[in-house]
């Protein structure tokens, strides 16, 4: 207080910044035009749409292509890591989309890949248990639970009415 050049310094040093900050807000008034024109560009778009289209084909990508209904541990977590996006989202997206829920679309895989097992011409030497675990079932008991509440049938029956179709053609 005694010497008004100590009070300079810090008065010099806090416009000079205070200058800067105002400067560099200046600087960006093109992002605000630029957002505004981007924005005329993108009303015809709809993002929405986009989206799903896009998760559907990464889902389905990742059921089809690469088989992941076949790991017995797979849980939503692990699908919504691989796609990039939280839990609920991709729940409520197979819920709209599939109209089923995860559980539900996942084992819908898992009863296609076993029904293909059951009707090949090797599946006589194939156990339940061989074809529960190859079809991405964590336990014997789901699989069977899951088929019936499926097909109406038995995973047993199923192979012996896919044997009696292929002796009778």
């Amino acid at each position: 207080m005694e010497s008004p050049i100590l009070l300079l310094i810090p008065s010099l040093i806090f416009s000079v910044l205070l200058f800067f900050i105002g400067f560099l807000g200046f600087m960006q008034n093109h992002t605000v035009i630029d957002l505004e024109s981007e924005e005329i560009e993108t009303e015809n778009f709809d993002n929405k749409s986009y989206n799903k289209n896009v998760l559907n084909d990464k889902l389905l990508e990742l059921f089809v292509d690469q088989s992941i209904y076949k790991n017995p541990d797979l849980k939503i977590t692990h699908l919504s890591e691989l796609l990039n996006t939280n839990r609920t989202y991709i729940s409520k997206h197979i819920n709209t989309e599939f109209s089923c829920t995860f559980s539900d679309f996942v084992n819908r895989y898992r009863i296609e890949e076993a029904k293909k097992l059951l009707s090949g011409d090797s599946s006589k030497t194939y156990s339940l248990n061989y074809i529960s675990e190859k079809s991405g079932f964590g336990s014997m008991g789901s699989f069977m639970r899951v088929f019936r509440d499926s097909q109406g049938i038995t995973p047993g029956q199923y192979r012996d009415r896919q044997k009696l179709k292929k002796e009778n053609h």
